[in-house]
């Protein structure tokens, strides 16, 4: 970033991190044991933020692992897949303090980035780029605290594609509804989805052919 606001007339950086957290990735992966980084710097940033006890997190994951595995075969827990999730997470809370610290390391990266560009080019407008999952998990939007990240930021790009937003809206609702929601079937879960993150979109079936509107945008 030094050398793009040093060498080049650049008018600003937009800066891009397609990524999300090992609790968002579980619940959306075909393999929900290869979600996320759990390396020796992780858990140090993890004891310097309190989680200190690290054998809880993994135990925490693997549990998770074992139940979306189970839930992906088509392997209902007696309670069904939705209260399974909830016990998992209030058995072992590490998890989602797992998913907070990924999310709080991010954000401290994109601090670190428009304190060094500011401090060489102050009138150089720094800006982070959004994923689309902004639009279809609710977890990831819940992280992505705009206020936050307004902190760090002159501007914020969202992915509001609607064209392709059908298609992946929906495959984000098929990945969801075989896993971790697989009690509803997957309308029910479009229509949750559209109430809690406030669309008034077409059915699953239109939208995968005909993307979502320009009301969504």
């Amino acid at each position: 970033m030094e050398d793009y606001v040093r060498s080049y007339d650049v008018d600003g950086i937009m800066w891009c991190s397609e990524n999300s957290g090992a609790f968002d990735n579980a619940l959306t992966s075909p393999d929900p044991g290869r979600v996320g980084c759990f390396c020796e710097y992780c858990q140090a940033a993890a004891k310097e933020q309190g989680i200190l006890d690290f054998a809880r997190v993994q135990k925490g994951y693997l549990e998770l692992e074992q139940f979306l595995r189970g839930a992906l075969t088509g392997n209902r827990p007696v309670d069904g897949y939705y209260v399974t999730l909830w016990r998992t997470l209030l058995r072992y809370p590490e998890v989602l303090g797992w998913e907070q610290l990924w999310h709080d390391n991010l954000r401290d990266t994109y601090a670190v980035l428009y304190k060094q560009i500011k401090s060489i080019r102050p009138e150089v407008q720094v800006g982070w780029h959004i994923k689309h999952s902004l639009s279809f998990s609710p977890y990831y939007r819940a992280q992505q605290d705009v206020q936050l990240l307004s902190k760090n930021a002159d501007f914020l790009k969202m992915v509001m594609y609607h064209n392709c937003g059908g298609p992946r809206m929906a495959s984000y609702i098929h990945r969801t509804s075989s896993a971790a929601f697989a009690d509803l079937p997957e309308q029910q879960m479009l229509e949750f989805e559209f109430r809690v993150m406030n669309y008034q979109e077409r059915p699953l079936a239109e939208i995968i052919a005909k993307g979502l509107s320009s009301d969504y945008v």
